[in-house]
């Protein structure tokens, strides 16, 4: 009893079920649903086309009641006819009024043929098979045919004045005729019962019918509806199902899960085509897992410390630089506070700084000094930047902060280095400056000792020669006054006292200038070729400061052709270039200068021996007198100095 073995080439509900799910897969949704939609119409029309014909049915059987009542009520109507004429005779008779009878009489035939007509065309629209019975008609055409030619006979009858026999004459056919016309009614009332009874009957067989068919129709349609729509159903819940659950498994991350494919329909190709998005979401999310992996990896490896912020500032997310540097293991999860580990010294400054930024939505940037693990205090360059979304909503902040205590403890020693190098270069510059005024004061110098000497020989001869030693006297106390003037003039000029200016004579001071530089007997051999246009205006200078510049200018010509194996040449050119400059030139035809815009700058020198003093000093004391110094090598070799001095209101005047 327990083995039951079901029969050969059957199957459970189940499986017929489930074919006849993979059946009607195979057909598209918008077939199944058009074939669903047609059977239950086309069940609803024949339903309709049934109740029709019962309709038609009952409508025939009503028709047919109708036809017959009105048959009747012809009938009755005749009836009523002959015993009204009937009546209407006898009183005519009794009254024996001929009078009234001709007067009524063209009125009453008009009756009785109106009549007539009336019931042919009673009967000429009654179909023929709902006809009581087919004698009626001629009967009641009889009845009414026979009234006219009794009335005809009275009319006659009553004009020769033989009442008796009018009498009889209406007793008789009119008893005759009503008899008839009662017999007629009776008849007819009779077959009207049958009929209605009949028709009574088949009305209520079709209403019987329409019932039967009304409840068949709509349980077959009901149940075609319910077996068609649960087929359907099931073919598109179903698959609907395995993409619900196959969508949930792939929102939490299970792409291993994929919807089975049956059948060809469009639920099908969308089956298929989340199998085939599931796989490439798979390989994306396994890339982006890499790429995200990497980035970790390359976040974890760089020396900076990488971290990021809620947009209320917490850290939530650092890298693995930020806890070696500065973390430690009891940092609870999924927060780091750094407050804790910044110098107190700074975490005033920095707490401002940080909440003023995350108020604002500023960016952030500050230096100072935290605790890291090796138990010391570290300078950190510290900055974050917000991240914002398309509605300039500050979803995080993203930092970094990088240890810079060595740059600033190479700072602080190069801080050091330069205080110490400037203490030392104030010595050189002192002593360079020392060295600059003693070359500026062994011009003149050098000219005392040569008359000194010279006045020492003319006391020496014998006799002496008294003029020649006054006039060396003369010449040394003119340059003793010199030096002094020009120790003055430099005092003025590193106090930046005003300077007296007054007219004088470029070509006096050029003149007086390269007197001083042959005093020199190291360059009193190299010769000095001065060109000054004929009419040169006064210029309102200090002559002392300008006598110094052109001192300067062709000590330094003498001093470059040195050791050059070409014949020594300086030149020097002056010239009005316009109405309101004098240009004066110092020419010399030396190997040249490199730059010829640093060789103004301070302690730059081409000389083994020179101090890179005197060219700053020259241009400071042309640009206070409102004039330009510059150089330019020649094409021919050497270089030529140029001094472009303004020339005197009297000057420009005359």
């Amino acid at each position: 009893m327990d083995d039951v073995k079901k029969p050969k080439g059957g199957a459970s509900p189940s499986v017929k079920v489930a074919r006849m799910i993979t059946l009607i897969s195979n057909v598209d949704i918008k077939t199944r649903l058009t074939f669903c939609f047609v059977l239950i119409i086309a069940l609803m029309s024949v339903g309709t086309g049934i109740l029709l014909w019962q309709s038609h049915v009952m409508r025939t059987q009503a028709n047919r009641l109708k036809e017959m009542d009105e048959q009747f009520m012809e009938v009755q109507r005749v009836r009523s006819l002959v015993l009204s004429f009937r009546n209407e005779s006898q009183q005519v008779v009794r009254a024996r009024n001929l009078a009234r009878l001709q007067q009524e009489a063209p009125a009453l035939r008009n009756q009785l043929n109106d009549s007539l007509r009336q019931t042919q065309t009673v009967f000429r629209g009654i179909e023929p098979n709902n006809i009581l019975d087919p004698s009626v008609l001629p009967t009641l055409e009889t009845i009414q045919g026979v009234l006219p030619s009794q009335l005809d006979s009275l009319t006659t009858l009553a004009s020769v004045g033989d009442w008796e026999a009018l009498r009889q004459r209406v007793d008789q056919p009119l008893d005759v005729l009503s008899g008839l016309s009662a017999e007629l009614v009776d008849a007819a009332s009779g077959d009207l019962q049958n009929k209605r009874s009949e028709a009574a009957r088949q009305i209520e067989r079709a209403q019987i019918r329409t019932l039967f068919i009304l409840t068949a129709v709509g349980v077959l349609t009901i149940v075609v509806a319910a077996l068609l729509g649960f087929g359907i159903t099931q073919t598109i819940t179903r698959p609907l199902r395995s993409l619900v659950d196959a969508a949930s498994a792939l929102a939490s991350g299970e792409f291993s899960h994929h919807v089975p494919v049956q059948g060809r329909d469009e639920l099908a190709h969308l089956s298929r085509v989340f199998n085939q998005t599931t796989i490439e979401l798979q390989q994306l999310y396994e890339n982006l897992q890499r790429s995200e992996q990497e980035l970790r990896n390359v976040i974890n490896a760089m020396p900076a410390m990488i971290w990021r912020a809620t947009p209320r500032g917490d850290i939530d997310l650092w890298n693995r630089t930020m806890i070696e540097s500065i973390g430690e293991p009891r940092e609870t999860p999924g927060s780091l506070n750094l407050i804790c580990r910044v110098d107190p010294e700074h975490v005033t400054s920095v707490q401002e700084r940080w909440s003023q930024s995350v108020q604002l939505g500023i960016p952030y940037e500050d230096t100072y000094r935290m605790l890291a693990n090796d138990g010391k205090y570290h300078w950190y360059l510290v900055r974050a930047e917000p991240f914002r979304d398309e509605s300039e909503n500050i979803l995080n902040w993203y930092g970094m902060a990088v240890d810079i205590d060595e740059q600033k403890r190479a700072e602080d020693h190069l801080r050091e280095t330069r205080i110490k190098l400037s203490r030392a270069s104030r010595i050189a510059t002192v002593a360079e400056l020392s060295a600059s005024i003693a070359h500026e004061l062994n011009q003149p110098l050098m000219s005392v000792l040569a008359n000194a000497q010279a006045g020492k020989r003319w006391l020496a001869r014998n006799p002496p020669n008294v003029m020649e030693t006054n006039a060396s006297i003369d010449r040394i106390l003119r340059d003793t006054r010199g030096a002094d003037e020009t120790m003055q003039r430099i005092r003025a000029l590193f106090k930046r006292e005003a300077f007296e200016k007054k007219e004088a004579n470029i070509r006096d001071i050029v003149g007086e200038a390269v007197r001083l530089v042959q005093e020199d007997p190291n360059k009193r051999e190299i010769p000095i070729d001065r060109r000054f246009d004929e009419s040169l205006p006064p210029v309102s200078v200090d002559p002392i400061q300008i006598q110094e510049v052109f001192i300067n200018l062709i000590s330094n010509a003498t001093e470059a052709m040195e050791d050059t194996g070409i014949p020594p040449l300086v030149k020097v050119r002056a010239a009005v270039t316009d109405q309101s400059e004098m240009l004066v030139q110092v020419i010399d035809n030396g190997p040249g200068v490199s730059d010829v815009e640093k060789i103004f700058d301070a302690f730059v020198t081409t000389k083994e021996s020179g101090m890179g003093i005197g060219l700053a000093v020259s241009r400071s004391i042309v640009e206070a007198h409102g004039g330009r110094i510059w150089a330019e090598n020649n094409q021919d070799g050497g270089t030529t100095f140029s001094i472009a001095l303004p020339l005197s209101s009297l000057s420009h005047a005359s």
